[in-house]
């Protein structure tokens, strides 16, 4: 779990992953990337009631990536679950990422809004566990709030690229599937999301967002291109991703105008004037 200034959210996370039913043996690494709050001394605090609780000094490495990375590292099992500081795991959800991971070399949790949030319905929600985006849809993606992975593959693949900023979780799903790792859905294993609050948040998010979007399609574009030319060369998703996208998706949503509206130009102003400064993957590199 990465945790930056997370001390108003993580101890729903907390308590929600005290709580598991069912689950085989676990850990839990909370990375600290640096917080200038409480969080750390939050999450200590539950060390009597989460058994192999860990907390880090995850801040040599600034960024979501390096976070989950430096927790990997320290994490002992075989099975690598990734989850946020500000959501809340139902009870089933470390036993069906694991349960998934048992078939799979990677699995993707399902995510719930209900619990955590107002209204009933955000411009970014997605509930399926997998979903697609260009430039390559053939390929199944999933954000890291949700996310399992088995070791071995994580790190045959170098884990979470640092240099990105945001779309870190889309990049590993890709990646891993091109290196020729399975890829499932976990639809028992839900994750309920908390979403920004406001329309300056929105905005931020949704900027972030489009101009993660922009770095994956430089980033996989010349592997896209290659695939489309030799299509025979391009291996199937083991669990074909829905259809459309969760930027797709909010158009169907019936969104108060103003809420949807401020998502909407965040997203193509972030797509079309984001920097990225992550060079195109011409070749997969898999370590």
């Amino acid at each position: 779990m990465p945790a930056f200034n997370a001390a108003s959210t993580i101890e729903v996370q907390l308590g929600a992953l005290a709580a598991q039913r069912d689950a085989p043996e676990w850990e839990l690494i909370v990375a600290d990337n640096g917080s200038t709050d409480a969080t750390a001394e939050k999450a200590r605090e539950w060390g009597s009631r989460i058994r192999g609780l860990r907390v880090i000094d995850a801040s040599a490495r600034r960024g979501p990536g390096a976070a989950r990375n430096l927790g990997a590292q320290q994490a002992r099992g075989e099975m690598l679950l990734f989850c946020d500081a500000d959501d809340a795991a139902e009870p089933h959800w470390i036993a069906g990422l694991a349960e998934a991971l048992g078939t799979a070399d990677a699995a993707a949790g399902a995510r719930g809004y209900a619990q955590l949030n107002d209204s009933a319905s955000g411009p970014s929600d997605w509930p399926a566990p997998l979903f697609s985006k260009p430039p390559l849809e053939d390929l199944a993606a999933a954000p890291s709030h949700s996310l399992g992975v088995r070791r071995s593959a994580f790190d045959a693949v170098g884990g979470f690229e640092e240099r990105l900023r945001t779309a870190e979780d889309i990049d590993l799903c890709w990646r891993l599937q091109l290196a020729g790792f399975s890829f499932s859905a976990a639809p028992r294993a839900v994750m309920q999301i908390r979403r920004r609050t406001g329309l300056r948040a929105g905005f931020r998010q949704a900027w972030a967002y489009g101009r993660g979007d922009r770095v994956l399609e430089r980033r996989f574009g010349p592997i896209a291109q290659r695939r489309r030319a030799a299509p025979d060369q391009a291996a199937a998703s083991p669990d074909p991703p829905a259809e459309g996208s969760a930027e797709v998706s909010a158009r169907r949503l019936r969104l108060p105008d103003l809420e949807f509206h401020a998502y909407r130009i965040g997203h193509r102003m972030g797509r079309a004037l984001g920097r990225d400064e992550v060079p195109p993957l011409d070749a997969l590199e898999v370590r």
